[in-house]
C-alpha cells in the first residue's frame, strides 16, 4: 500500500483554519505533543489538547525510566471525528502479535509495539519491516528535545492506513506548506556514524603530493557530539591525527609508497561509538636521474667525471645504474629531452646520448615524461679542464 500525503488535503484543512500548528505542550502528565497525520479520511492525529486548545486535557505519555507509552491521542480533523487513540497498557490487551504496550527504546529511539483507535477497533502497529517504523531523533538544539518520524500502520483498512508522524516522511517537501510533526522532550541520544572521503575524491595521489582523509562522520545530535576521533591504517593505530573532535587526517608522514586501509573510530560523549574504513593509496611518481662517462663503460655520478674540453662526455639513464629515470606507477617513459646550458641537444627519447664537452663546465638537464602526463627533471653540473700544452724537444744554441 502507498505511503502519501495528498496536498490537495492538506490546502483544504488549511482553507478552513481547523489547524494551526504550534510547538506547544500539556503540563508534566503529557510530555507528547504536536500532529501527525492519518490520510484523506481520518485527517489529523492530535497527541496533546493544547494543539487546538481545547476543554478536555487529553495527551500521550513517555515514562522517562521504561519508556512506556500511555493516554491518548485525538484522531480526526473534521465533524465527525473518528474519537480516541489509546496508548494505554489496559486497552492494548490481546493485541495481534508480539508485545502489546506501545514502547520506546530508550537507547535507540525506536519505538515497538502498539496503539489501538478505539471507535475504528483498529490496531496500529509502530514497528514493521516498513524503513523500521517510528522513531524519535534528538534535536541538537531543543525545545523540543526530540521529534518522531516514520510512519505506523492501521488495520482499518480504507478507514485508517499509513500514520505519518512528520512532514519531511513525504517524498514531495510538504514542510513547506505544513511543517507538521509529533514531538516529545525525552532526549535520546543518537549514536554516530562514522564516514570516510578524500581530497582527491579518488584517494589515490602520487608520492609527494597532498592526500586528506576527511572525517565525514555525522551525529543525529549534532557534530559536536563527536568528542573522540582516532585514525589507523592497516590496523596500526593511531594515525598521529586521534582528536577530541572531528578531525581529518593527512598520512603521508606516516606513509610511503603502497596501498593501505585507513580506519576511522569515532565516539560521542555517551560512549557511543562506530568505526569505517576507506583504501587509499600512494602511488610512486615519476623521477629522472642520470650518470655519466667518457668510454660509454664505466659509468660515474656526473660530477666526478672531468672531460678534456673536446673530449666525447656520455649520458645514461638505464634502471641498471645507481642514479636513473623511472615512470610513474602504471606508466612508462616516452620523452626524454637532454639540454646542454639551456639548449636541446637531444630530444629522440634516447637514453644514451653523447656530446662533445666545452669549457669552463656544462649544465646538463634531462626532463623526463611519461605515458600517464607526469614529469621530472634531473641537472648535473659538469667541469671541463683545458688540454694540456704540446710541445717538443728542440737542439739548445
Amino acid at each position: 500500500m502507498k505511503k502519501k500525503i495528498l496536498l490537495f488535503s492538506i490546502l483544504v484543512i488549511l482553507f478552513f483554519g481547523f489547524l494551526v500548528v504550534k510547538e506547544t505542550k500539556a503540563g508534566p502528565e503529557h510530555n507528547v505533543w504536536g500532529w501527525a497525520w492519518a490520510g484523506d479520511t481520518i485527517g489529523w492525529v492530535s497527541f496533546n489538547s493544547t494543539n487546538t486548545g481545547g476543554a478536555v486535557n487529553y495527551g500521550v505519555n513517555i515514562d522517562p525510566a521504561t519508556g512506556v507509552l500511555s493516554g491518548y491521542a485525538w484522531m480526526g480533523s473534521t465533524y465527525p471525528s473518528f474519537g480516541w487513540i489509546s496508548f494505554e497498557p489496559a486497552d492494548l490487551i490481546g493485541c495481534p502479535s508480539g508485545t502489546c504496550n506501545a514502547s520506546l527504546d530508550l537507547d535507540t529511539g525506536a519505538l515497538s509495539g502498539w496503539a489501538r483507535a478505539l471507535s475504528l477497533d483498529s490496531w496500529i502497529k509502530l514497528k514493521g519491516t516498513w524503513a523500521d517504523g517510528v522513531s524519535i531523533i534528538s534535536n541538537p538544539s531543543p525545545p523540543p528535545a526530540s521529534v518522531f518520524k516514520g510512519w505506523a500502520w492501521g488495520n482499518g483498512g480504507s478507514v485508517l492506513g499509513w500514520i505519518s508522524f512528520n512532514c519531511s516522511n513525504s517524498n514531495t517537501d510538504y514542510c513547506a506548506t505544513v511543517d507538521y510533526k509529533v514531538m516529545t522532550d525525552i532526549v535520546i541520544n543518537n549514536p554516530p556514524t562514522a564516514a570516510i572521503s578524500c581530497n582527491p575524491p579518488s584517494c589515490e595521489v602520487y608520492y609527494g603530493e597532498p592526500l586528506q582523509l576527511i572525517n565525514d562522520s555525522t551525529d543525529p545530535d549534532g557534530d559536536s557530539d563527536i568528542v573522540i576521533s582516532t585514525w589507523c591504517f592497516d590496523g596500526y593505530c593511531p594515525l598521529y591525527c586521534d582528536c577530541s573532535d572531528k578531525c581529518n587526517c593527512t598520512p603521508q608522514s606516516e606513509v610511503g609508497i603502497g596501498s593501505y586501509t585507513a580506519g576511522l573510530y569515532v565516539e560521542d560523549a555517551t560512549g557511543e561509538s562506530d568505526t569505517t574504513t576507506k583504501d587509499f593509496r600512494i602511488k610512486r611518481d615519476i623521477t629522472a636521474g642520470f650518470m655519466c662517462s667518457l668510454d660509454n663503460a664505466i659509468w660515474e655520478v656526473c660530477e666526478n667525471v672531468i672531460p678534456i674540453d673536446g673530449e666525447t662526455v656520455y649520458f645514461n639513464d638505464d634502471l641498471s645504474l645507481l642514479e636513473y629515470s623511472q615512470s610513474s606507477e602504471g606508466a612508462v617513459i616516452n620523452s626524454r629531452v637532454w639540454e646542454k646550458d639551456e639548449g636541446v641537444f637531444d630530444s629522440d627519447n634516447n637514453t644514451n646520448p653523447s656530446i662533445t664537452a666545452s669549457i669552463p663546465s656544462m649544465d646538463i638537464k634531462l626532463t623526463v615524461t611519461d605515458s600517464a602526463g607526469r614529469s621530472d627533471s634531473e641537472t648535473h653540473i659538469i667541469g671541463v679542464a683545458m688540454p694540456l700544452p704540446t710541445w717538443k724537444e728542440i737542439v739548445p744554441f
